[in-house]
């Protein structure tokens, strides 16, 4: 155990550099903030680049870095700051801002975004610069180390450039398999690819200690990398989830519940679960913050969906344990197969905690759906199959048996891979073991 000057746990003073912060809202942020809750208050700061709100709760000290502070010509940077400017002060001189729901109609609208998308891109080509301030601020600061979740060229660049100015070393924590699917397609990425996969290598060679997201993706990075990879994933606080009540259930319908995005093909699994569901007095609750008009009346067209909006962490549990059914999906599309390949869900230590029977749907070599059947966590339908799928349904809907056994072999996994306390300690002694106190 590492041991500070005073006595006590040795805890490095970590800057984190990521695209999102540590947040409520969105997985990898979720993950992040459950490794790092407890982490000294003056130990701890962060520099994302997103919109997301960050969670002050574990991480009070944040910079927030804007389109405006890539490399650019001086005066495109005075052009988007007076642009951002104006449009903070529409926001507050007026009404509030209302939730947009984006529609595909507006052709003005759609040509914009198109225009937008295109420059975003492009900017793949810049990287972050330091400013004076932020590097004051850094200093200030005085990090022993660097984490971050890496993900794209932008932030490959800045983590690299911080960690030279103060001789700092970098852990990279790999949550999805992005050095191989990221810049695989168009003519431009035959150029991006490469610059990637150099700064990449250049990270990995010099760091102290290297973090993934499953034990899949640690035996597959130490079999392509040739290094030692320590998985961890999301965690939580399973007496917590003991202490939650059980409601009884009166309802006809069972109720299977989502949690989770709609990206990477996975609104169109649900589709196909919803669409299978038809046959069983069902109903599918998904909780996901929806913006898009067509999602929404797509959903409309399928009886068993029920939209819930965004799920918040404080409610989470109880929603988890309060219905019939916790339902985890992955995509059969080899595109979206490349980058989740080896991710184990941020949601699945939460479903596996509450002791709510788990079903799956996606294919079998996705860390996320191997964690599930290898375990005997949940009842899995592995193959793109509707009549397979409808089977697989009936099974769990109608045999509370074999259920409630998985339900119960999923409580054991969490308990033993994903509580808290003991998971925060172990990635405190990752840090520690990088730094001499």
């Amino acid at each position: 155990m590492n041991i500070s000057p005073d006595g006590g746990k040795y805890y490095p003073r970590v800057l984190l550099v990521n695209s999102e912060p540590i947040s409520k809202r969105y997985a990898t942020g979720i993950t992040m903030g459950n490794l790092f809750r407890g982490w000294p208050r003056d130990r701890i700061a962060q520099i994302y680049c997103d919109n997301s709100i960050p969670d002050e709760s574990i991480c009070d000290k944040s910079w927030h870095m804007e389109i405006h502070d890539l490399n650019m010509p001086g005066w495109l940077r005075k052009i988007i700051i007076a642009k951002r400017k104006q449009k903070y002060q529409a926001v507050t001189q007026d009404k509030p801002a209302q939730p947009e729901t984006i529609c595909a109609g507006d052709m003005k609208t759609a040509v914009v975004r198109i225009l937008k998308s295109a420059f975003l891109r492009s900017l793949n080509f810049s990287s972050y610069r330091i400013s004076q301030e932020l590097d004051a601020w850094i200093r200030e600061f005085k990090p022993d180390i660097i984490y971050s979740t890496l993900g794209n060229l932008n932030m490959l660049k800045l983590v690299q450039d911080i960690s030279g100015s103060l001789m700092v070393p970098v852990v990279p924590h790999f949550m999805d398999d992005w050095i191989v699917s990221l810049h695989s397609e168009t003519l431009r990425d035959k150029y991006l690819k490469p610059r990637l996969l150099k700064k990449t290598r250049q990270i990995m060679l010099n760091a102290p200690v290297m973090l993934v997201i499953s034990e899949a993706m640690a035996e597959e990075y130490r079999k392509r990398y040739g290094r030692t990879f320590l998985p961890f994933m999301n965690c939580i606080d399973c007496e917590a989830y003991k202490s939650i009540a059980r409601q009884p259930r009166n309802a006809e319908s069972f109720r299977l519940v989502y949690a989770g995005g709609l990206h990477l093909g996975r609104f169109e699994m649900l589709l196909e679960v919803a669409r299978a569901l038809e046959a069983f007095k069902a109903v599918l609750d998904i909780y996901t913050p929806v913006t898009l008009a067509s999602v929404i009346e797509e959903a409309k067209m399928y009886p068993a969906i029920r939209l819930r909006g965004a799920i918040s962490p404080e409610n989470a549990a109880a929603i988890f344990i309060n219905c019939d059914g916790l339902l985890h999906v992955e995509s059969f599309e080899e595109a979206h197969k490349a980058y989740t390949r080896f991710s184990v869900s941020t949601k699945l230590p939460e479903y596996f905690g509450s002791g709510t029977p788990v079903f799956a749907y996606g294919p079998a070599d996705i860390a996320s759906i191997q964690y599930i059947s290898v375990n005997n966590c949940g009842i899995v339908a592995t193959e793109h199959d509707q009549n397979l799928l409808k089977n697989k349904l009936k099974e769990f809907i109608c045999d509370e048996k074999v259920r409630m056994e998985a339900a119960g072999n999923a409580v054991k996994l969490c308990a033993a891979n994903h509580e808290a306390v003991s998971q925060r300690e172990k990635f405190r002694e990752a840090f520690a073991s990088c730094v001499k106190p």
